[in-house]
C-alpha cells in the first residue's frame, strides 16, 4: 500500500493561504486534492461518498485531512486513513492515532507516518552508515524466531512466544499500545548491505519495582553479524533519535549480571551504573544514562 494523494476538507477560508502554501510543498511529492463541503452536519455522510465517487480516488492511497470529528469518522468507516486537525471544541481524540495542530506546518515525513500508522505499516525509523532501523511486523518472524537460536542470545534473552499465534497476538497490542502511543519501541535492524536481518534495538516503556520509570534502551545483533561494531553502531544512533526526535532525557538499561559484554556496550554508550534491582523475577544490573 501506497500513500497518494493528501485530501484536505478543513473548509476553512480565513487559513486558505495557508492551505495553498501547504497544498503547494507537499504536492511535489502527493497529489493534493480539496475538498468542498457546502451542506449541512447532517449532509456530511452523503458529500463525502459522492466525492470519493466523482473523484475516482483510490481510498486505500489516500490520507484526508479534516477537523470535523464527525466527517472523520465517516472517512474511517469508508476505511480512508486519516489525520485529525486540531478541533477547539473537542479533547477527545480518541480513536485518532496522529493530531496535528496547525496541519501547515507538518512535514511530509508526519504525512506518511500518519497513513502508515492507520494502515498498521511499520515506519522507517532512522539509518546508519551500515543499518537500517524499522518498525517490526509479523512477517519479521520467520527471522526472529531463529536469532533467539543463537546461543549468545538465548543465554540472557527471553525468546518469543514459541506459539507463533500468540507471539502475533502480542505483535499486533504492541504496535497499537507501544508503537502507537509512545511512537518508539524494540525496532528491526537491518544490514543495508546484504538487506538480511541483523538484530532488534530500540526503547522500550519501562516501570521499575523502585517506582523509577522511563524509556529503556535494549539490542541484540545475530549472527553473521556480531563482531562487526554494529550493536554500538545502532546504539549511538538510537540514543540521538531519542534524544532529537523524542525528546527523551534520560535513557535507562537493564543488564543480567553475568552478561558483561552487554554491559561493557552499555558502558562504552555513556551509560552509567545506577544500582542493582529486582526484575524479571531475577536480579538485574540497571544502568542510566542523562541525555
Amino acid at each position: 500500500m501506497t500513500l497518494k494523494t493528501i485530501v484536505l476538507a478543513l473548509g476553512i477560508d480565513n487559513e486558505m493561504a495557508h492551505m495553498k502554501e501547504f497544498a503547494a510543498r507537499v504536492g511535489q511529492t502527493y497529489q493534493v486534492v480539496f475538498c468542498p463541503l457546502v451542506g449541512t452536519e447532517d449532509d456530511l455522510e452523503d458529500e463525502l461518498y459522492n466525492f470519493f465517487r466523482k473523484n475516482r480516488q483510490s481510498k486505500s492511497q489516500v490520507l484526508f485531512l479534516a477537523k470535523n470529528r464527525r466527517l472523520l469518522m465517516f472517512a474511517k468507516e469508508m476505511n480512508v486513513a486519516t489525520l485529525a486537525c486540531k478541533m477547539d471544541d473537542v479533547e477527545d481524540y480518541q480513536g485518532f492515532p496522529l493530531v496535528c495542530e496547525q496541519v501547515w506546518e507538518v512535514d511530509l515525513r508526519f504525512l506518511l507516518r500518519c497513513y502508515q500508522r492507520e494502515w498498521n505499516l511499520p515506519w522507517f525509523i532512522l539509518e546508519t552508515e551500515h543499518l537500517y532501523v524499522r518498525e517490526e511486523c509479523e512477517e519479521d518472524l520467520d527471522v526472529i524466531y531463529p536469532m533467539y537460536d543463537q546461543p549468545h542470545i538465548a543465554r540472557y534473552l527471553e525468546r518469543p512466544y514459541d506459539n507463533r499465534k500468540d507471539e502475533v497476538d502480542y505483535m499486533q497490542k504492541y504496535r497499537k499500545y507501544v508503537y502507537g502511543y509512545y511512537q518508539y519501541g524494540l525496532w528491526h535492524v537491518i544490514d543495508k548491505k546484504t538487506g538480511m536481518s541483523a538484530g532488534r534495538a530500540g526503547l522500550n516503556p519501562k516501570t521499575y519495582e523502585d517506582g523509577k520509570h522511563g524509556a529503556e534502551l535494549g539490542y541484540m545483533i545475530c549472527e553473521p553479524f556480531t563482531r562487526r561494531g554494529y550493536c554500538t553502531e545502532v546504539c549511538k544512533a538510537i540514543i540521538e533519535y531519542a534524544r532529537e526526535e523524542l525528546g527523551l532525557t534520560e535513557l535507562f538499561c537493564l543488564i543480567r549480571p553475568d552478561n558483561t559484554l552487554s554491559q561493557h556496550v552499555a558502558m562504552r554508550l555513556g551509560f552509567a551504573f545506577d544500582r542493582e534491582i529486582e526484575a524479571e523475577g531475577r536480579k538485574m544490573i540497571r544502568f542510566y544514562k542523562e541525555l
